[in-house]
């Protein structure tokens, strides 16, 4: 679904790059399309990462069009604490280490899981997936937050290897 010529994972992405480098603002424009990304850190008032997207009005002499190229964002990859195994998000959408809003969490660092164990949900589009232990051992940390939004690839849990 595009909002104003702009893809929902697009936007997303943008989101997620301006909230963990605390950037304050963001533009992007190009060709009839011109988003705004304002930061927390844009102003004291506003907690919240905002957006506004704006189509660009056509002049009536419009310059040529030069080729563009579509805006890929890469993120730097998460850092991996200690030795262990990264288990990575297969999709993107909100991670929750609890099955219910309330509920204490699946496992906590330190705990042993097995293999398969169920170690959080990501929501994607009000469909809740399990996120199972790709290994056996003892859980190292949890570089995704509870409640955030989680890219395909991003580190979610890292587990030490029995």
């Amino acid at each position: 679904m595009a909002i104003l010529g702009f893809e929902i994972e697009e936007i997303a992405r943008l989101l997620t790059l301006v909230d963990t480098n605390d950037l304050e603002e963001m533009i992007l424009e190009e060709d009839e399309r011109y988003l705004r990304i304002r930061g927390a850190s844009y102003t004291s008032k506003k907690k919240a990462v905002s957006v506004s997207a704006v189509p660009v009005p056509p002049s009536p002499i419009a310059p040529p069009r030069l080729p563009t190229k579509k805006l890929t964002v890469a993120l730097p990859p998460p850092a991996v604490e200690e030795q262990g195994v990264p288990l990575r998000s297969p999709m993107v959408g909100t991670f929750y280490r609890s099955n219910q809003p309330g509920a204490p969490p699946l496992v906590e660092v330190g705990q042993h899981v097995t293999l398969g164990q169920t170690l959080g949900l990501i929501e994607a589009m009000k469909v809740f997936s399990e996120l199972p232990s790709e290994v056996a051992g003892t859980i190292v940390s949890f570089p995704a937050k509870d409640g955030k939004m989680v890219q395909s690839g991003d580190v979610i849990v890292v587990v030490k290897p029995d």
